[in-house]
């Protein structure tokens, strides 16, 4: 490497790092309030309800994955600079979604829907066109690597949409207080970053950007739509074959998985993805993808724990005995969310190496095993598809490595010695909670908070003892400049 080469690795690694540490606490803010009004609401919100709100969220994410995505990682990958190309993405992004919602409202007033049902279609349906703008603004943040702003903005969604939320349940409308945390973050991280950026779309087209982002966008978009309904089909298949009651119940148990997959995805989307495409050496990028993926599973692993562990204990403790039916599905789902963790940064390598199509075939296929599997299992109800789910991802994990290693020459069974350490740790603290419900009264909710807290405590260190690198990773990301 020339000088200027290793300056400019050095401040790339630097930003990543130090947004790795902006974006972690962005994340816990989120979290934080975004868990505490789902377990406030939960006593106010009955079953059939949630399972309705989740049916509409779920839709919702599909359609976002296929129309918004897409364009926001072709800002990064390609990236698009602000002025005439950032507006067309904007456009190209928004406009679908915008006139699929009002599609939406006036079906729903044509066919006499009216009530709870009504505040879900308008109230869900209108977060498309804020998360579309949210997607075009991160994307223009991440691709230039500011990722404190990001974080930033993440922190002002998550803050005024939980006043709101709480505004409406003082208001006695729990149902409209759960659709507005969950719809109006990306509007107001949106409003935030149109401030900070100093930049509004115009309306106006540039064709060659038009065709760049769609050439990109197009293999992008077909996979996920494909992932997202692997993802959020299983929702939409309880709600059909079920009941809404049971969907409700599913939907809850998911949040455990929601959570560290998609904090990490985030975090992938946010800084690992742009960053990454600034590196050049093949060999500084495997490495940097198994660092990275390592210390995300690493950061998330105690709420998988947890789950395994105490699941069906908390559920009750935390939710009330109305949900108790919900603590074996958040068992199951605990090796789900680790698995899925664990493979979060696969799909980053084809878009690093512009693989869209393979990336589609690839998708076609984890889609087709998550959906027999989901069909397959509602014959034993709900509890029947989370166990299915966990076959599923049992069966994709190795293939989800090896598909897209080849493109980078990563082996899976390395990624799997990089998370030895996280992994062993985890099993361990597992058992030992599992011991300790056998010596120890564990139905309060004090009593849980702190076994939860001091396990998930336990688990950091002990893998930092297992794996020296992962704590000077964890020490460099704490030390970053930024």
């Amino acid at each position: 490497m020339t000088d200027v080469e290793v300056q400019t690795s050095e401040n790339l690694g630097d930003a990543t790092r130090a947004g790795a540490r902006w974006q972690l606490a962005s994340q816990i803010i989120d979290l934080v309030s975004a868990m505490a009004i789902m377990l406030l609401l939960a006593h106010y919100v009955s079953p059939d309800e949630f399972g309705l709100i989740a049916w509409g969220t779920a839709l919702v994410t599909i359609l976002i994955g296929i129309l918004a995505i897409p364009v926001g990682s072709a800002v990064v990958a390609k990236k698009i600079p602000a002025g005439a190309q950032l507006d067309t993405a904007w456009w190209l992004a928004h406009v679908p979604c915008v006139a699929l919602y009002i599609g939406a409202v006036i079906f729903a007033l044509a066919m006499g829907t009216h009530g709870s049902d009504l505040i879900v279609v308008i109230g869900v349906g209108i977060s498309m066109p804020f998360m579309a703008s949210r997607q075009i603004l991160v994307a223009y943040l991440q691709q230039s690597l500011e990722f404190r702003s990001l974080a930033t903005s993440r922190i002002v969604g998550a803050a005024f949409s939980t006043i709101v939320s709480l505004l409406l349940l003082a208001l006695n409308e729990p149902v409209a207080s759960l659709i507005a945390r969950t719809t109006l973050a990306p509007l107001f991280q949106s409003l935030h970053i149109l401030v900070v950026s100093e930049w509004f779309p115009r309306l106006r087209f540039d064709r060659r950007t038009t065709g760049e982002i769609i050439a990109y966008a197009r293999g992008v978009a077909g996979f996920n739509a494909i992932n997202q309904f692997a993802r959020k089909g299983d929702d939409i298949l309880v709600g059909a074959l079920v009941n809404a009651r049971a969907l409700g119940l599913y939907s809850i148990a998911y949040r455990f998985i929601e959570v560290p997959v998609g904090q990490v995805g985030t975090i992938a989307e946010n800084i690992a993805f742009p960053a990454i495409v600034h590196i050049k050496d093949e060999a500084r990028m495997r490495t940097a993808f198994l660092r990275s993926q390592r210390m995300l599973v690493w950061f998330t692993a105690p709420v998988s724990i947890a789950a395994v562990a105490l699941g069906d204990l908390a559920i009750p403790a935390y939710l009330g005995a109305e949900w108790t039916d919900a603590g074996p599905i958040v068992q199951i789902f605990g090796p789900i969310a680790f698995l899925q963790t664990a493979s979060t940064l696969a799909g980053i390598i084809f878009l690093y190496r512009s693989a869209t199509g393979l990336l589609v075939k690839w998708g076609i296929f984890a889609t087709s095993v998550n959906l027999a599997g989901f069909v397959i299992g509602a014959r034993w109800g709900v509890t029947g598809v989370a166990w299915a789910y966990l076959t599923a991802s049992l069966i994709l994990f190795y293939p989800s490595w090896y598909v897209p290693g080849r493109l980078i020459k990563l082996k899976p069974t390395r990624v799997f010695r990089s998370l030895s350490g996280v992994t062993v740790s985890a099993l361990l603290t597992v058992l030992i909670l599992v011991g300790l419900r056998q010596l120890v009264d564990l139905t309060g909710v004090v009593a849980l908070s702190c076994l939860i807290v001091a396990s998930s405590g336990l688990y950091w260190g002990l893998a930092m003892l297992l794996a020296p690198s992962l704590r000077a990773d964890v020490l460099a990301t704490i030390q970053a400049r930024g």
